[in-house]
């Protein structure tokens, strides 16, 4: 109930005041009581559904599968949620990558029974995860993937790995096979340019004409 009467007051703050503000609120309501935080979103009108995904990363940080299994009965709850948590995030991208800091191999055998667009983000978030604290771990484990999963893998690790050391993430894909290599590399070179973007130009110049070059 405070979390509610503080919810109220949000409407009397100007807009980015009331955004930082629910953010905050709703990540701790949903730390406590998850469904209780989702049922109020949608009583708010705009304003809840603009939380909504603060909601369900917080609830998948600490109980991902119940995350995972409420996301499952009510998708249309988080229909075009676009950008919450990440670039390309869905929702269930969003729960997959809270989900991989505690248990990857979880997260990977929840993903994999996804269907179409949730499917592929939840993996690329999975593996972007990984491959931020450790890009090797993230590599052996996509290694067992098969087809466009292993290559959406490997194009987020690519990234990951290219911002932390190219060298390395370099070496690891001129091993990959010729179906991976040159989209996994396209995405190692969109990493590097974060960092060094004269240097990644540079490597523009080794990837064959095609989609991955442009």
């Amino acid at each position: 109930s405070q979390f509610a009467d503080e919810a109220a007051k949000l409407e009397d703050l100007p807009f980015g005041e009331r955004m930082v503000a629910g953010y905050l609120l709703f990540s701790r309501w949903a730390e406590l009581d998850p469904a209780g935080a989702l049922a109020h979103t949608r009583e708010m009108g705009r304003s809840g559904f603009m939380v909504r995904g603060t909601v369900l990363q917080s609830w998948a940080s600490s109980d991902p599968a119940g995350a995972a299994k409420y996301y499952e009965s009510n998708p249309d709850e988080f229909g075009m949620m676009g950008g919450f948590g990440g670039r390309g995030s869905s929702a269930a991208g969003q729960i997959a990558a809270e989900w991989a800091k505690q248990d990857p191999d979880g997260a990977l055998a929840w993903a994999q029974g996804l269907d179409g667009r949730d499917a592929s983000s939840a993996i690329g978030s999975i593996f972007r995860q990984v491959a931020q604290d450790d890009p090797a771990k993230a590599a052996g484990l996509a290694a067992g993937l098969s087809g466009e999963e292993r290559r959406g893998a490997y194009r987020s690790i690519a990234r990951e790995w290219a911002q932390q050391d190219w060298g390395s993430a370099e070496a690891w894909i001129s091993g990959l096979p010729g179906e991976d290599r040159d989209a996994a590399m396209a995405q190692a070179i969109r990493g590097l340019a974060s960092n060094d973007p004269v240097g990644a130009s540079q490597k523009i110049a080794n990837l064959p004409d095609g989609e991955d070059k442009s």
